[in-house]
């Protein structure tokens, strides 16, 4: 797995759950029951865990922060 926009995927994953929260709190119509809003919100963990976890993204957000400290 690579850097989005330069940036560590779980960033970015972490971002999109925020969001979302934001939406179902702001009553946008959809499916939002607190079971499916919890559910999406466990997913979104599991999966910012398990990039996090991976030493490829480490190796590669070390990286772009050295570029971008060279800059």
């Amino acid at each position: 797995m690579g850097l989005i926009f330069g940036r560590s995927p779980n960033l970015i994953i972490g971002a999109f759950t925020a969001i979302f929260n934001v939406f179902v709190i702001g009553h946008i119509p959809g499916p939002w029951d607190p079971a499916v809003v919890a559910a999406i919100n466990i997913a979104a963990g599991a999966v910012v865990a398990l990039i996090a976890n991976t030493s490829s993204i480490q190796v590669a957000a070390g990286q772009a922060a050295a570029d971008r400290a060279a800059k």
